[in-house]
């Protein structure tokens, strides 16, 4: 990790062709999430270059090398938000494959998802999708920690109610055990 430490310290003090191999680590990541809050490929195209763009303008900020990471999706999340704003898209369609893979088609999750308001949808992929711990999720939303692990359970709640109400299952005990 010391050649990562190394590029980090370059691309902070302006050097790009370390910005460049750094960012390549996080692009897969950043594109997935970005992916499943907008669903369109434009608008996640845009996102990620204005994303790279801001971060490369604002590197010198990063305090710390351990914070880059949350740093870096603190932008690309508030982006997302500012994008789907400006395109007054509330109803866009994330899915969580990982977290439903039992009976549900990813369809039915995605009209499932599709009802949802983003600060229920952008903690729950962050959380179960791109894997980040709550303490994360609280950094790059810019939350209490209490306030993403509130998000998440109304989350998952609000998930299982629809599942319930549009018949998913007949069993509750199998709802239960995908949420």
């Amino acid at each position: 990790m010391i050649w990562k430490t190394s590029l980090f310290k370059r691309a902070k003090k302006g050097d790009g062709e370390a910005f460049v191999t750094l960012i390549k680590d996080y692009e897969n990541v950043l594109y997935g999430t970005a992916k499943r809050i907008l669903i369109n490929e434009a608008d996640v195209q845009d996102v990620m270059q204005t994303t790279i763009l801001i971060a490369y303008e604002k590197m010198s900020t990063v305090k710390k090398e351990e914070y880059f990471n949350t740093w870096l999706y603190r932008i690309l999340i508030n982006e997302c938000y500012r994008l789907i704003k400006q395109n007054n898209r509330e109803n866009n369609i994330i899915y969580l494959e990982e977290s439903y893979q039992n009976d549900l088609s990813e369809m039915e999750l995605e009209d499932l998802l599709g009802s949802m308001s983003d600060k229920y949808r952008v903690p729950l992929i962050l959380f179960y999708y791109s894997k980040y711990s709550l303490k994360d999720i609280s950094i790059i939303l810019d939350l209490p920690l209490n306030t993403v692990k509130t998000r998440l359970s109304r989350g998952k709640q609000l998930l299982k109610a629809k599942l319930l109400k549009e018949g998913g299952s007949d069993n509750e005990q199998d709802e239960q055990t995908r949420l």
